[in-house]
């Protein structure tokens, strides 16, 4: 659920990095010891709400059949050919293959009329439409959640470690400053998507230490970053069941009439 990012950070931080600078992604390559950088999405954790069962309830919706046609924005084409439902949203990935991107405001920056999805400016990224159709069985749910990022910066030099460490930390904050999804997982078969919306990326810790053998040691920077947001759950898999409508009873009521003195009223009032 998590390589995907992993791998996408390792190369953002390899473009602003120093050349020749080795970067890795991943726990299995956390725990090596060369001189480098190591990405490792940590884990994800709900977020403590206040009443969290009712909230959670409250925040399900009604699940819609989805279909998604991607195009590939090339910088001039402003307007591609797309038939079917209702536009639900347009993703703008961040760059070719990263689960990171943005949102379009429809009506503003797109809009789709004709069978055409038209953008005021060319996308030069590739752009995803999803199409909502008939309503499905499962649910949308949204709940608070926090994503753990951690890097490891470790050289012989002190002083270019923490070079890594600062150039990697802005790398990170600008790759989420104006996103709006993080894709985690999509399993199409089973209706499944999963990923974190309005992402917001804080520092929260710098530790730094030594590490490696005696004859051998390393300056060692460890920088963890929390990247919160609200989980988007969604399950829609086939057709929502019709619902059940009494359309006629059978029998008849009978109602037994009660006398005034069975409710305590005297007789001739």
């Amino acid at each position: 659920m998590l390589s995907e990012l992993e791998s996408w950070l390792a190369a953002v931080l390899g473009r602003g990095l120093p050349a020749n600078t080795a970067v890795s992604a991943g726990p299995v390559a956390a725990a090596a010891t060369a001189a480098g950088v190591n990405v490792c999405a940590g884990g994800l954790a709900l977020l403590p709400v206040a009443a969290v069962e009712e909230a959670q309830a409250r925040s399900r919706e009604p699940a819609f059949a989805q279909s998604t046609v991607r195009f590939n924005g090339d910088g001039q084409t402003t307007r591609f050919a797309l038939a079917g439902d209702e536009l639900a949203e347009v993703r703008l990935a961040a760059e070719a293959g990263a689960p990171v991107g943005r949102l379009a405001r429809l009506g503003d920056q797109c809009w789709h009329e004709n069978g055409q999805l038209s953008f005021l400016r060319a996308p030069q990224a590739p752009v995803a439409a999803v199409l909502r159709g008939v309503p499905a069985a499962g649910y949308r749910q949204a709940v608070p959640a926090s994503l753990a990022l951690g890097f490891t910066f470790q050289g012989p030099r002190p002083a270019e470690v923490d070079g890594w460490c600062a150039a990697a930390l802005a790398a990170v904050l600008w790759a989420f400053a104006e996103s709006d999804y993080v894709e985690l997982a999509e399993v199409a078969a089973l209706g499944f998507s999963l990923r974190l919306l309005h992402p917001r990326a804080e520092l929260q810790t710098i530790t730094r230490d030594a590490a490696g053998p005696d004859d051998a040691r390393q300056a060692r920077t460890r920088m963890t970053l929390g990247l919160s947001g609200e989980l988007e759950f969604n399950l829609a898999l086939g057709t929502a069941e019709a619902p059940q409508l009494i359309r006629r009873i059978l029998g008849t009521l009978q109602a037994r009439r009660e006398s005034k003195e069975e409710f305590g009223v005297p007789d001739g009032e």
